[in-house]
């Protein structure tokens, strides 16, 4: 059934013929909780793990010679992100050379500190169908945003908006 879809995602020696892997899709299979084995693929540039029953991220996910740059998590039951002021220097939670993060239909309310940071080539930020209440200030020190998507929140775009927004080239709070 629907439930053993991905048995063998849990072992390693099934991961070690996926050393080349560039792209992989996991999307609507109904994970739990992100294998681990993933952080070992260096190749990987895109990594889609969208339609599951994710509630956190593991905070060892991602390696510091990662290679991913676009990353899939919409439609999970995220509440919150790691802090990723307390992830040990040689392993990060979201990878550095990060340019797409869709976190689009989850339960999110915040973003954690150190955010801009861990994230300083990200491009494109979609929070759309979250939690928010305002616009998260660790997006202010994202130097490379060009867009990002908070519609369908829970923000009152007639006084939460902040100045420095419109520094984003496409911004998208209150639109569908």
């Amino acid at each position: 059934g629907d439930e053993s879809r991905f048995s063998a995602l849990a072992s390693t020696p099934f991961v070690l013929a996926w050393e080349s892997l560039v792209r992989l899709n996991l999307r609507h299979n109904s994970l739990e909780s992100i294998p681990q084995w993933i952080g070992t693929l260096k190749k990987l540039v895109v990594l889609n793990v969208s339609e599951n029953n994710l509630t956190s991220i593991p905070t060892s996910l991602f390696s510091s010679g990662s290679n991913i740059e676009r990353v899939y998590l919409s439609k999970n039951k995220l509440k919150s992100l790691p802090d990723f002021k307390s992830s040990h220097p040689e392993q990060k939670i979201l990878p550095c050379n990060l340019t797409y993060l869709n976190l689009e239909d989850n339960k999110l309310h915040s973003l954690p500190d150190g955010f801009d940071k861990a994230t300083p080539k990200l491009k494109q930020l979609l929070l759309r169908g979250n939690e928010f209440e305002t616009v998260p200030n660790q997006l202010k020190e994202l130097k490379h945003i060009e867009k990002l998507s908070l519609a369908e929140n829970w923000i009152d775009v007639d006084s939460k908006i902040p100045s420095w927004l419109p520094k984003i080239i496409f911004s998208c709070i209150g639109c569908e």
